[in-house]
């Protein structure tokens, strides 16, 4: 898990996740690229999220990266060389630091894959990379690492084991001994865990048990985070995103989603929040909010020019705008960590 997402959990964990803070309105018209798709069909994001059991843990941490399309923006080249869009794989965690380093000695290429998520609070974290993986290639590197083949077990849980399944340590204890970790990859990777699902993609996790929070082939035991009515309308509101968070604050009913829509020379920071309470009145209050600054000092006018805050039928509070001149995308993703974003409650 990557420093910021460490510095979020952090942040979780303190007794009060309030949502602090300010910011600028414009009064134009909304960027059309961050409007959602008419009718929310179902977008890359939607699907990726249906094949996440909900759960407490997982409706408060779940990260999505369209990675096809991120690779497309940068032209090609791996995304950690690209200063600019690499600050949108919050899919990948951690791996999205170390990738080109594991790709060789695990065969888990992240330049592979389609899209990327890491879902759940540790240590209930697990991934999953959608592309053509296939387990030949990967079943060699992984044991000759030390990882183990698990054997099917729970006819009723059939993603935990089976030929395509390996674990290094069963507990998911931390190896200092690691081949990875002498790679300079820390010990506490999350590929202690790895199930192949050929061609389709991979689920990886620190501890075996949590590659169940990773539903597949349209499962039904459980709600998804695609299905569950808090969380759906978030990810309408967020439309076709190139990264996505979904969250939700320790204390609060209220679901949260920030994202990246559009393209590299034109993109759009997206806030939207399924609230408990009345929808036009949270509007109102985040609106008010905007006229204020951030914990970084920076008025949000400045961070986010000609904001605009409307309020859904569905209950949904949602904020675009073009992120300022200077200011990095995924800005509205280090307002979560840092427990920053404008109020949308007094």
């Amino acid at each position: 898990m990557s420093p910021v997402v460490r510095s979020f959990f952090g942040a979780l964990s303190a007794a009060v996740l309030l949502v602090s803070s300010a910011a600028c309105s414009g009064d134009g018209k909304e960027p059309a690229e961050a409007k959602p798709p008419a009718g929310a069909p179902i977008s890359k994001l939607v699907g990726a999220m249906s094949r996440v059991v909900s759960s407490d843990s997982t409706r408060r941490y779940a990260a999505f990266s369209d990675l096809e399309r991120l690779r497309r923006l940068a032209g090609g080249q791996p995304l950690d060389r690209d200063a600019r869009l690499s600050s949108l794989t919050i899919g990948l965690g951690d791996l999205g630091v170390y990738g080109a380093r594991i790709a060789e000695p695990t065969g888990i290429d992240v330049n592979r894959a389609d899209y990327g998520m890491q879902v759940g609070i540790p240590p209930l974290t697990a991934g999953w990379l959608a592309g053509p993986y296939t387990a030949a290639n990967i079943k060699k590197k992984l044991e000759k690492l030390g990882h183990k083949r698990v054997p099917p077990g729970d006819p009723n849980k059939p993603i935990l084991g089976g030929e395509n399944t390996w674990v290094a340590q069963a507990d998911g204890r931390i190896d200092t001994n690691d081949p990875l970790a002498k790679l300079g990859i820390p010990p506490t990777h999350p590929l202690n865990a790895v199930k192949v699902h050929e061609g389709t993609g991979i689920t990886y996790a620190r501890r075996f048990d949590t590659l169940d929070s990773i539903i597949f082939g349209g499962a039904t035991r459980n709600t998804s985070l695609g299905t569950d009515p808090a969380v759906r309308p978030v990810l309408n509101c967020l439309g076709l995103p190139l990264a996505a968070l979904v969250t939700k604050m320790t204390g609060s009913t209220d679901q949260i989603g920030v994202g990246v829509t559009g393209d590299a020379d034109d993109l759009t920071e997206v806030l939207c929040v399924k609230v408990s309470g009345d929808a036009n009145a949270a509007a109102q209050q985040l609106k008010q909010s905007l006229t204020g600054q951030s914990a970084t000092g920076r008025p949000w006018s400045e961070l986010l020019p000609g904001a605009q805050v409307t309020a859904t039928s569905d209950g949904v509070v949602r904020l675009a705008a073009k992120p300022g001149a200077a200011a990095k995308p995924g800005l509205l993703f280090q307002a979560v960590l840092r427990n920053d974003l404008p109020r949308w409650t007094a």
